[in-house]
């Protein structure tokens, strides 16, 4: 997780990547100079599979994942505002190992505040590599395959 100033939704946000029902080996918070309280937040849950990287500069977005991404069989990018559900985790695996395709999936995000409108279904990719949102009301399977 890439965190600057976080701190009012980290604890929930961490609190549900532990209760994940897919073993978690590591989890590495790369936090970009925060300037509240997110660092005590982060350390109360210090432990063996917690990795904090303490940046003295805002690398972004991209900049703090790509710090984080090299040491995984699979990666999750998380925003800190995000609550996953507990078997979250276990379904992205499960479907990503079911076909060796698959580059990359992602789950149907929700709003917080009104749980049965769909924010984002993930990400379609073009055949020239550019990114679009799968908005509400665009339905994708767990796993996507890039379009050729």
């Amino acid at each position: 997780m890439v965190t600057f100033n976080s701190e009012p939704y980290f604890r929930e946000c961490l609190q549900a990547v532990l209760q994940q029902n897919y073993p978690i080996d590591r989890i590495i918070v790369i936090d970009n100079n925060s300037q509240d309280g997110t660092l005590n937040v982060v350390r109360e849950f210090e432990s063996d599979r917690l990795t904090i990287v303490s940046n003295t500069v805002n690398t972004g977005f991209a900049g703090g994942h790509n710090q984080a991404m090299a040491a995984s069989d699979y990666y999750l990018v998380l925003n800190p505002d995000v609550t996953l559900h507990p078997d979250y985790v276990y379904y992205l695996v499960q479907r990503m190992e079911q076909d060796a395709s698959l580059g990359s999936a992602t789950g149907k995000l929700l709003f917080k505040h009104s749980p049965h409108e769909i924010d984002s279904t993930g990400l379609l990719f073009t055949k020239s590599e550019e990114p679009s949102i799968a908005g509400p009301g665009r339905t994708l399977p767990c796993g996507m395959k890039r379009e050729m």
